[in-house]
């Protein structure tokens, strides 16, 4: 059976001036593989606080679904020669969205999130088409987040002054429904900007398993790279018409774009109707580092 999952839309313009003291909940074999050391930051000309990285988050549900789009477009959304899209063959790359409940964050209040990113390689390296799909990992594969709404101001602020990660505080809803999970992001007028709907199947006899994804961002005229561990089990699911050129009219995975910057964004990729696959997990473990230049 399905779990049911509510995580609200709501929020949160303010913060604490200190870190929230939950320490003791990341106590799993996963969190203390990491060597904490701290990081002071200013979120505003009052408050500064001094951060552990890299962050570690648990119990997150997340929930992704990939879709092809054109390799040009994309590439031209790119705000840097250091790194250019991964080919998927016949002029596409890729666009993942992403949504992820942050149940608990070493320090800071829970929060909803999403990421529109693209696969990328650093220039100088070559792309061969389609194995950044066919294989778990390529040499400094990673994505470029395109746009990352999410619900909490004191993130926006950090992803921004520490990663320069193009975060913005909207209504972020995340939600079950029957054997669907739910993602729909409001604009600046408090409507619809997309609505992506995936199938959980989700079973408790998943085993987790260990996985590193690269980030790609850019701050100061600088290129960074940061990484995230993950440690999570996934159901998935894969379509085929997607590779063939074929729209899925059947597919039970949809995305209904409305209006704003990110459903803008979107069609601006001539993004596919359907995903070719998609993926659910609940209680993951993650950290993310801090950014190191591309060298």
């Amino acid at each position: 059976m399905n779990p049911d999952l509510k995580y609200p839309a709501s929020t949160t313009n303010t913060y604490s001036s200190a870190l929230l003291d939950n320490g003791p909940e990341f106590n799993s074999s996963f969190f203390k593989s990491h060597k904490l050391s701290l990081h002071e930051l200013e979120l505003d000309a009052q408050t500064r606080k001094q951060y552990p990285f890299p962050t570690l988050y648990g119990d997150v549900t997340t929930s992704a679904a990939m879709f092809f789009c054109s390799f040009k477009k994309a590439a031209s959304l790119i705000k840097t020669d250091e790194v250019k899209p991964v080919s998927m063959g016949f002029g596409r790359t890729m666009v993942a969205i992403t949504s992820y409940r942050y149940n608990k964050v070493r320090g800071i209040d829970p929060y909803n999130e999403i990421a529109i990113a693209i696969p990328v390689i650093p220039t100088r390296k070559r792309s061969t088409p389609l194995l950044p799909i066919a294989l778990p990992k390529q040499q400094e594969l990673g994505f470029y987040v395109l746009s990352m709404p999410v619900t909490s101001l004191e993130n926006q602020i950090r992803g921004k002054k520490i990663w320069g990660l193009l975060k913005k505080v909207v209504e972020i809803d995340l939600f079950s429904d029957g054997n669907e999970y739910v993602t729909i992001s409001k604009n600046s007028a408090a409507t619809t900007a997309l609505k992506l709907s995936i199938p959980m199947n989700w079973s408790q006899d998943h085993s987790p398993v260990e996985s590193t994804i690269d980030l790609y961002s850019h701050k100061d005229s600088l290129v960074y790279k940061s990484t995230s561990r993950v440690n999570a089990a996934y159901s998935a699911k894969n379509y085929l018409s997607p590779w063939l050129g074929i729209s899925n009219k059947h597919s039970n995975s949809t995305l209904e774009l409305g209006e704003g910057e990110d459903a803008d964004l979107l069609r601006s990729l001539d993004i596919d109707s359907n995903p070719f696959r998609t993926q659910f997990s609940m209680g993951v473990e993650s950290s993310f580092s801090l950014p190191k230049v591309l060298n």
